[in-house]
């Protein structure tokens, strides 16, 4: 019983070992940390950078939504203001974005997004299906 109860254990220890490298892993790939909304929304910001883009390339797959923000000319843009609301109106992020990419957990169903920036507001409306995750790309008009 002794023997069977410590392979049970080495088994779990190595388990913790794995895990514990996923996450280092994950982290060196330089993922930026997963944020919350004041709605309970789960996002993060980022693509600063090599590994930064490298880290969210990665994480893609878990977020139903990605927003990313460029300038007129292919440069990415960022200090943007981002509004995610729901169907009803609700205001479910709102954040300054200080990265050109921005992926967001949220269900299937009907959103808007809204961004602003030097006193220029645009505003797109965007519907997320069951398997299909939702590419937004904002052009931003080249600042001077």
């Amino acid at each position: 019983m002794g023997i069977m109860m410590n392979k049970h254990l080495s088994r779990w220890g190595w388990g913790v070992v794995c895990l514990g490298l996923a996450i280092s892993t994950a982290v060196a790939a330089g993922l930026p940390p997963v944020q919350t909304s004041a709605a309970g929304v789960k996002y993060v910001i980022g693509g600063v950078g090599d590994d930064e883009r490298k880290g969210m390339r990665t994480a893609y797959r878990h977020y139903k939504l990605r927003v990313e923000i460029a300038e007129k000319g292919g440069a990415y843009t960022t200090d943007m203001q981002l509004k995610l609301k729901d169907a009803q109106g609700q205001t479910l992020v709102d954040v300054l974005v200080d990265g050109p990419w921005l992926l967001v957990d949220v269900p299937s169903g009907s959103y808007v997004l809204e961004v602003s920036k030097d006193g220029s507001n645009y505003s797109q409306k965007i519907t997320l299906g069951n398997e299909v995750q939702q590419h937004v790309v904002f052009i931003w008009p080249k600042t001077e």
